[in-house]
């Protein structure tokens, strides 16, 4: 008998199913270079009824037919989302009528009789100011049946002014700061108004961010050096608002110079016929913006037409302060200053061109969409320090100490970056020059004179030498009146609620604790936090009468719609 192999012994030692496995594994894994046959069987044909489980990657076991729905509904048109976005609502037929709300007028115009009271927006003026693009979306006028605001100390404060300038024919400069949702743009709107009902040219524009995020056509300027560019159709645009805003003005006035026009123009045409047609094609509408600016601002002689003073206004300032998007042909940004629709303000703004028939230029700051600049936040702070009163007397006698002491020094031009140029004049020089050439009583008064100034309530800013400055903004604020917003005072609070209870936002009696609880809820009286801790809540725990628009309900601040159930 032959002996036995190793596969054969295993089998007759082991159980008969455990045998049969172990031998057919042997046999698999005894021919390396050869495939078994249940490896090598063809896959299963398609559409077998037996298979389990999921199909297979790249086999389709079912084929479901999906209905398309028919689109009956056209497309939106171009720019057709957009103004559904930036819709203004100024009316509310569900909301009631206040009874006995005046309205504003030429004669209420900075009068101290109306501090503290809501006046309503007359007819003709709501179709200016909606023109020039003074009303935001932010805002809660959908919420009342006619626009009206409060009259507080500041918006006193800026119609005496506006009344002096048009007295006196000299430009004023402004600059309206302060926290957010304090009535930076409502009160550069109340400004607009008050110059409207006046009879003053405006010129808005309501927000810089347009003219430097590099939406628009821009073009360089042949021959100018450093390069100026023009943005053509934003100018167009800017003419044709000119001309349905200040429709009654122009109407009146007529082309008494003779401009350097692309095409030929009638002598004696209006004002705003001169706008249209420069607004019809924007090749030209700078050239004709142009022209209409030195209309405005020709000289009112005895045989001339009187010329209207001029309201020169922009919104979201620190936009128009830094670098722009645009490129110029080394592909580096633009500074916003060289856009010749910017230029033309910051010259106003600082003070290099001036309005001869009397004006306002008037910017605010947008603290929801502000870019950090901190030479536009340093010029601010600077020259709310040369407004207060101490400051102003100690940086007199500083700088009659200054001139003293440094008559026997020959400086150069030297960037300012101080409270005053003599500033750096006098850091720059050494402890020896100074005691060799500077008498030691003047110097201890300077010394004295500058501790005093670190103490004041509103101290003087010093820049971080290692840091560098941007001295066009820095030019661009000399000598700029600044204005901070602050909160109303309970009495303006009171007012506010008052309205909201008239027009029946607010169902609850307006006593002297629901004013001081709202007040205290707003962080002092903030004019948009008092609309959102009276309204909102109100509408979140009374369930007041909410003001009904088309299938929505409108929120008070303005922005989206909360679909109704």
């Amino acid at each position: 008998m032959p002996p036995l192999t190793c596969s054969q012994q295993l089998r007759y030692a082991l159980p008969d199913s455990l045998s049969r496995w172990r031998t057919s594994t042997l046999m698999v894994t005894a021919a390396s270079f050869s495939t078994s046959a249940h490896l090598s069987a063809n896959p299963p044909k398609k559409g077998n009824s037996a298979q389990s489980g999921p199909p297979k990657r790249g086999v389709r076991a079912l084929t479901i037919k999906k209905t398309k729905r028919a689109v009956s509904a056209r497309p939106p048109a171009p720019g057709e989302r957009k103004a559904l976005r930036k819709r203004i609502v100024l009316s509310n037929t569900n909301a009631l009528e206040v009874p006995g709300l005046q309205e504003m007028s030429a004669s209420n115009v900075g009068d101290e009789t109306f501090h503290g009271k809501m006046l309503a927006l007359p007819g003709p003026v709501i179709d200016s100011l909606r023109v020039v693009e003074a009303f935001h979306t932010t805002q809660g006028w959908s919420m009342f049946r006619k626009p009206a605001t409060l009259v507080r100390g500041d918006t006193v404060e800026l119609g005496k002014l506006m009344r002096e300038l048009e007295e006196g024919k000299s430009t004023g400069r402004r600059v309206v700061v302060g926290e957010a949702h304090s009535g930076k743009s409502v009160l550069q709107l109340q400004a607009l108004a008050m110059a409207f009902l006046r009879e003053w040219v405006v010129v808005h524009i309501p927000d810089a961010m347009e003219l430097t995020n590099a939406h628009t056509e821009y073009a360089p300027v042949q021959g100018s050096n450093p390069t100026q560019y023009t943005q053509n159709a934003y100018a167009a645009v800017l003419l044709t608002k000119l001309s349905k805003a200040n429709k009654a003005v122009f109407s009146q006035l007529q082309l008494t110079r003779k401009h350097d026009l692309p095409i030929p123009v009638q002598s004696n045409i209006s004002l705003d016929r001169f706008c249209d047609m420069g607004a019809r094609d924007p090749e030209i509408a700078w050239p004709f913006w142009e022209a209409l600016w030195a209309e405005l601002t020709a000289p009112s002689g005895d045989g001339a037409k009187r010329r209207s003073p001029v309201l020169l206004a922009i919104d979201n300032l620190p936009h128009a302060m830094k670098e722009s998007e645009y490129l110029s042909r080394e592909v580096k940004k633009i500074h916003a200053h060289d856009l010749l629709v910017v230029s033309h303000f910051m010259d106003h703004l600082s003070g290099r061109k001036t309005l001869p028939n009397g004006g306002l230029v008037l910017a605010a700051t947008n603290e929801s969409n502000k870019p950090r600049i901190k030479t536009l936040d340093f010029a601010i702070q600077r020259n709310e320090a040369l407004q207060h009163e101490p400051t102003r007397r100690v940086e007199g006698e500083l700088v009659q100490h200054l001139q003293t002491a440094l008559r026997s020094f020959d400086f150069g031009t030297t960037t300012t970056t101080h409270i005053h140029p003599l500033l750096d004049r006098w850091e720059s020089l050494s402890r020896r020059d100074i005691d060799d050439k500077v008498p030691i009583e003047t110097a201890r008064a300077i010394t004295a004179l500058l501790a005093e100034l670190e103490t004041l309530p509103l101290r003087t800013p010093r820049w971080n030498p290692f840091v560098p400055i941007d001295t066009r903004v820095l030019a661009a604020l000399e000598g700029v009146h600044v204005q901070r917003l602050h909160g109303l005072s309970k009495d303006e609070a009171r007012s506010v609620l008052e309205y909201y209870a008239a027009s029946g936002l607010l169902r609850k009696q307006v006593t002297d604790k629901v004013v001081a609880e709202n007040w205290t809820l707003s962080g002092g009286g903030i004019v948009g936090e008092l609309e959102k801790a009276a309204v909102r809540r109100a509408e979140r725990w009374v369930s007041p009468v909410v003001p009904v628009v088309g299938d929505s309900v409108w929120s008070p601040s303005g922005g989206g719609t909360l679909r109704m159930a």
